[in-house]
């Protein structure tokens, strides 16, 4: 009764312990089993963290052995043998087997220690062997079998030349383990969809061969031949197409010469402690596969020839992968697209000038034409990746490398597992979406772009011609400065009036340049510094714009007619300033004529004196009336505007008709080389004026208005002497002073 208690006790313990904790551990693994299946990003996670690891351990070696195989089959004890590397048998104390000590083999039938292919090189024969994943894994979760396939096909890619080693297990040619040999010659077949091509550079090493020494290499090997022709006859796959690749493959390493296997080598079973390099038997094994490697050709590896061994499961996650890969493949689009758009954004910032300006302009452009064409026209991702690479190197557009890779990667991963399940990318989404939208969000900013400099180069413009008016009007000042001889003035204002009519010239900017250019050699104006100096500015910029393309005649058109513009006020002064000397010359003139036309000149000029000393309102006006009593109707005086120079020279013309020598007076200096004061007002200086553009007279009603009376108010226009008829001075011998 003791023991039936017992008994029932642990049976109630158990079936508490089902129910709280899960289940059995055959349960829980199968649970877990299920879990890892349905975790696509833990799936996804894993296979993405072995490509970036093996990505690593690429090297240049492009001429490789591959070392292929079921997991178990010794194939990284035999790569480390064949490659040098120093392997010590030792002997498991627990129950005296021997083992292979090395931290890169496991001694555990049918568990994966290489998920990521190792390169291991025999540097003596100068060999680069690679040892790959297992054909089939201990572990039942599907990352390993997705994993292991993605590798082998990126090993594949990378190779340019092969030799395929196949290692095969002694213990897949009998009893329970026989299927390792059907399991092996299946992946194997499959792996390569064209063995024909390849056959040459395979051979088949058969490991733990645990026959006694006495038994020769060569009889060892006829009887694993033999017995791998008899496995293939045996063969009876469910699928009689895949049956007949599985034959043909094991067919090619059933080739003789003579009466030996060409393709076929014994590893056998070490049984004695010790190192594998002082066994005499081991050595000879190694060289005789070595022997049979080098033998073997190389053959030129087509990328189209790797094929993949999946299970149902396994290619339905992948389904499920290539839909999480297509929305990773929308993020790295648009942190491409950001970093595009920020390049960009920092060379804006970083243009001084118009022609940096409009340089980056077309380079936006440029850039806009080429992803957009890149991104609108391709399905091919492959194509997509590479084409943009290529676009944005030729661009200068800097990728950052995290952000280039992640896209490289996925791509990669979403173009091969699209082989691997013979499946395509979902409908939602379409490569270079993201990208198209980043580029034209970035063509409207360099619309607007383009606009502001467009404004800047009229502004530009428009300012370079204010001051190449500005300088010209300046000139004649100072010629106005000099007063001695007011035919040589007259005659100076009339040709700059008669040529610099600028509302006149063509609003086209290259043809108003020419123009210029020729008006201004012919007054003699070309040489002048200031002017000169502006001028070289104007035809700098009208060049550019002639490059650039840029229609821009309204620009000069709007400048011409502004009546308060720099240009219409500089052609009102030399409109003015030719009246003004002309009438004054022809006053001067009645010196020498009648005693009634110099009277009447006298009376003129002594009352016009007497309107500038009573500060008389309308001057211009009662000016022109004087004109039309002296019948000098061809002189437009009434809306003339009267400057400090414009009345000294009044003076001078009461000088001449009464024979006096002409006033002092004070050359006018550039506005840039001396600056007015603040608030634009003269200073309170008994000095003449330095700027007589400030110094005219404003014609309000009913006063005058003047800035610097001082200027005006002289002692020879109070006092008057008589004219001496005896002892004409005519204006034109008058010396300068």
């Amino acid at each position: 009764m003791k023991l039936f208690d017992i008994k029932l006790t642990l049976f109630f313990v158990n079936i508490f312990l089902i129910i709280h904790c899960g289940g059995t551990k055959k349960e829980k693994k199968a649970s877990s089993s299920n879990n890892n299946v349905e975790n696509i990003a833990d799936i996804f996670a894993y296979v993405d963290e072995a490509v970036k690891n093996f990505t690593l351990k690429l090297t240049d070696e492009k001429k490789i052995v591959m070392v292929l195989g079921i997991t178990g089959s010794g194939k990284s004890t035999l790569t480390l043998h064949l490659s040098g590397a120093d392997l010590e048998a030792i002997e498991d104390p627990m129950d005296g087997t021997i083992r292979i000590v090395h931290n890169l083999i496991s001694n555990e039938t049918w568990a994966s220690t290489t998920i990521v292919p190792n390169l291991l090189i025999d540097k003596k024969n100068q060999i680069a062997y690679y040892d790959c994943p297992g054909f089939k894994d201990n572990n039942d979760e599907i990352k390993y079998e997705i994993a292991i396939n993605y590798l082998l096909k990126k090993l594949w890619e990378h190779a340019k030349q092969v030799k395929l080693l196949y290692v095969l297990p002694q213990d897949a040619f009998q009893g329970s383990s026989r299927d390792g040999l059907e399991e092996f010659a299946l992946h194997g077949a499959m792996m390569i969809t064209d063995v024909d091509h390849y056959k040459n550079g395979m051979g088949l090493v058969v490991t733990r061969a645990d026959h006694a020494r006495k038994v020769p290499d060569d009889k060892l090997t006829a009887f694993k031949g033999n017995s791998l022709l008899r496995g293939m006859n045996g063969l009876d796959y469910p699928d009689l197409e895949i049956e007949d690749k599985i034959k043909h493959f094991v067919k090619i390493f059933l080739e003789k010469d003579g009466d030996k296997y060409k393709r076929i080598r014994i590893h056998r079973l070490v049984r004695v402690p010790g190192n594998l390099d002082e066994m005499p038997e081991m050595v000879d094994e190694k060289n005789s596969i070595t022997d049979m490697v080098k033998s073997l050709k190389w053959i030129d590896k087509r990328d189209s020839d790797f094929g993949f061994s999946l299970s149902e499961k396994a290619i339905s996650i992948i389904g499920k992968m290539i839909n999480k890969l297509a929305k990773s493949l929308d993020d790295d689009e648009s942190k491409i697209s950001e970093e595009i758009k920020e390049f960009f954004s920092i060379q804006k910032n970083q243009a001084m000038d118009v022609k940096e300006k409009f340089a980056l302009y077309e380079k936006v452009q440029r850039a806009y034409k080429e992803l957009s064409q890149i991104a609108s026209n391709h399905n091919d991702i492959k194509l997509f990746e590479s084409e943009l690479k290529s676009a944005t190197s030729s661009l200068g557009i800097p990728i950052s490398k995290p952000h280039r890779d992640s896209l490289d990667r996925h791509i990669e991963m979403v173009f091969n597992f699209m082989k691997m399940s013979n499946s395509n990318l979902p409908s939602f989404f379409k490569i270079g979406n993201k990208l198209k939208k980043a580029i034209n969000e970035l063509n409207e900013a360099n619309e607007k772009y383009k606009q502001a400099i467009y404004n800047e180069i009229n502004e530009d413009l428009k300012n370079e011609v204010r001051a190449l008016f500005s300088e010209i009007e300046m000139f004649y000042l100072n010629q106005e400065s000099d007063v001695s001889d007011l035919s040589v003035l007259d005659e100076k204002m009339h040709a700059a009036f008669k040529k610099l009519k600028f509302s006149s010239y063509s609003p086209t900017p290259e043809v108003f340049i020419k123009e210029i250019f020729k008006d201004l050699s012919d007054l003699k104006l070309d040489g002048t510094g200031k002017i000169t100096e502006i001028l070289n500015k104007l035809k700098k910029i009208i060049n550019f714009i002639i490059s650039i393309g840029y229609k821009n005649d309204n620009v000069l058109l709007k400048l011409f007619n502004d009546p308060s513009d720099k240009v219409k006020t500089t052609e009102k002064y030399l409109s003015d300033s030719s009246n003004w000397y002309r009438f004054l010359l022809t006053l001067s003139k009645f010196e020498g004529q009648s005693d009634d036309n110099r009277e009447k000149a006298k009376k003129i000029i002594e009352e016009i004196a007497q309107l500038i000393r009573n500060k008389a309102s309308h001057l211009s006006e009662n000016i022109s009336k004087y004109a039309l009593a002296m019948k000098l109707t061809s002189f437009d005086l009434k809306n003339i505007t009267l400057n400090t120079f414009k009345l000294k020279s009044l003076e001078a013309s009461i000088n001449i008709i009464h024979n006096k020598p002409p006033p002092k007076t004070q050359k006018v200096e550039s506005k840039s080389e001396k600056p007015l004061p603040k608030n634009d007002e003269p200073e309170n200086t008994d000095k003449p004026e330095k700027n007589p553009t400030i110094q005219k007279i404003v014609f309000k009603n009913p006063k005058i208005v003047i800035k610097n009376p001082k200027v005006f108010v002289r002692k020879p226009i109070v006092n008057i002497p008589k004219i001496r008829r005896n002892n004409p001075v005519k204006a034109s011998k008058l010396k300068k002073e």
